[in-house]
C-alpha cells in the first residue's frame, strides 16, 4: 500500500511539474521564463496593463543570457512589426535617472545604446520609459512614454505554477 502511494505521489508530482513548466498558449519558454510579443501599438501606461490582463508584466532584462534570447527572437520575426519598436519595463518615472523595471524591482543588468539613457525627447527631457527597437540593434534606449509601441510580455515560470492563468488570445 505505502508503495502503491508513493507511486501515485511520484506520477502527481511529475504531473503536476511537467504542466507547470510549460507556458500559457501565445507565449514561449526559454530559461526561467514565457514571453509573447503583442501586436498592440500602445502607450507604455497601456502596455503595463495590457501585460497584467494576459497575468504577465513588461519584460525584465535581467541579465545578457536573458537578452541575447529576446535579441535573437526579434531578429527572426522584427519584420511582422512595424515599426520595430517595444516597450519593456525599464523606467525613471519616479525619481529622474534612477532606472528601475515596472514591478519595482532594481536593475541590475544594463545595456544602453551609446549615449542613452539621454532624457532627450523633442528637448523637453520627457524620457522616462523604455523601448528596445531594430533602428537601435535592440540596444535600451528612453522614450516618451505617451508614445505608442508593440509590448513584450513576460511571466517567471514561478508564476506559471502558481496558476498564472491562460491569457486568452494573443495578437
Amino acid at each position: 500500500m505505502a508503495a502503491t502511494i508513493s507511486c501515485g505521489i511520484a506520477i502527481l508530482l511529475v504531473t503536476l511539474f511537467g504542466v507547470s513548466a510549460e507556458c500559457p498558449d501565445g507565449f514561449t519558454k526559454h530559461g526561467t521564463s514565457c514571453y509573447t510579443i503583442l501586436h498592440a501599438k500602445v502607450d507604455w501606461s497601456q502596455a503595463t496593463v495590457v501585460c497584467k490582463e494576459i497575468n504577465s508584466h513588461l519584460l525584465e532584462i535581467d541579465d545578457a543570457a536573458e537578452e541575447s534570447y529576446i535579441h535573437g527572437f526579434l531578429s527572426l520575426h522584427w519584420r511582422a512589426y512595424d515599426p520595430a519598436d517595444f516597450w519593456v519595463g525599464g523606467n525613471d518615472i519616479l525619481e529622474e535617472g534612477s532606472w528601475e523595471w515596472a514591478s519595482g524591482k532594481a536593475m541590475t543588468y544594463t545595456n544602453w545604446d551609446d549615449g542613452q539613457p539621454d532624457n532627450g525627447g523633442d528637448n523637453d527631457y520627457n524620457e522616462h520609459c523604455m523601448e528596445i527597437s531594430h533602428g537601435d540593434a535592440w540596444k535600451w534606449n528612453d522614450q516618451e512614454c505617451d508614445e505608442e509601441r508593440n509590448v513584450i510580455c513576460e511571466i517567471p515560470i514561478t508564476d506559471v505554477i502558481g496558476g498564472g492563468g491562460n491569457p486568452g488570445p494573443i495578437g
